[in-house]
């Protein structure tokens, strides 16, 4: 079934990082409830009607649509398969005829790795995914980089320093910078001020960029993205875009990082 305002409370009590302030969050996604689109939001309950499992279907940018790390109660994995199922076939009846996902191989259940295999899922690329508390996160002390809002460099620069940046093995032909950076800015759920995409310069020159962003109702936090132009890449300055970054997720009040990386990805 999807979301509905009596299983909030559930929706959120699954989400990392929510025992420290549930009943705030709980409060911040209800006000949210007549904006959000319910039918991407998934929950399974037992007999007893409380929320068990839950799965969310998302849009990153325009165009481009994913299932977000599914949640569940221990003794509950089996319920993650009909979700999966039941948000394909939202996606199907939207027309939508792609949809990405991440797994944790060592942690998702292998029932939902069955499920996913059996709704047409296939293995693309690796990926090494990891988490740490905000708190946990080195600072940027010491960075050589000056960073500022994209808004000071204008989309359409910002946009075309996003294509320089992200070159690379996950690029897509068909992506846009411009396209790219407004669908982080309208995503649901997420902060997204415009400091959020930041552009980093080196006497003067913009060399780098990194989107941040904060999920307003957990506290969940990643790097959206972060690219360093070709010319620079190899010299030492991913160490210090990545920490930049993270001061990011920290200046939103973020709590949990999850971050992560194809395995193709070489240092910056």
């Amino acid at each position: 079934m999807h979301l509905t305002t009596e299983t909030v409370a559930g929706y959120v009590a699954l989400q990392p990082g929510s025992e420290a302030n549930n009943a705030e969050r709980i409060e911040r996604l209800r006000l949210k409830i007549p904006d959000l689109d319910l039918q991407m939001r998934r929950v399974a309950l037992d007999d007893h009607g409380e929320v068990v499992a839950s799965l969310r279907l998302f849009e990153p940018y325009a165009g481009h649509f994913g299932l977000v790390q599914p949640r569940w109660r221990a003794g509950s994995e089996d319920r993650l398969a009909e979700l999966a199922a039941e948000l394909v076939t939202v996606a199907r009846a939207r027309g939508l005829t792609r949809l990405h996902t991440r797994l944790n191989l060592d942690s998702t259940p292998p029932e939902y790795q069955a499920a996913l295999e059996t709704l047409g899922f296939v293995v693309r690329i690796g990926r090494t995914e990891f988490k740490t508390p905000i708190s946990a996160l080195p600072d940027e002390q010491g960075t050589p980089i000056g960073w500022v809002s994209y808004e000071a460099l204008g989309l359409k620069e910002a946009g075309a320093l996003f294509e320089r940046a992200g070159a690379g093995p996950q690029w897509e032909d068909t992506d846009v910078g411009v396209d790219l950076i407004e669908g982080y800015l309208a995503q649901e759920g997420m902060y997204v001020g415009p400091d959020c995409v930041q552009v980093g310069s080196l006497d003067g020159t913009p060399v780098a960029i990194v989107i941040a962003q904060v999920e307003i109702a957990t506290g969940w936090s990643t790097i959206t993205f972060m690219g360093i132009v070709p010319e620079r890449r190899g010299h030492g300055l991913g160490k210090w875009v990545h920490r930049h970054g993270m001061a990011m997720m920290r200046a939103q009040g973020g709590s949990l990082y999850h971050g992560g990386t194809s395995d193709s990805n070489g240092p910056c």
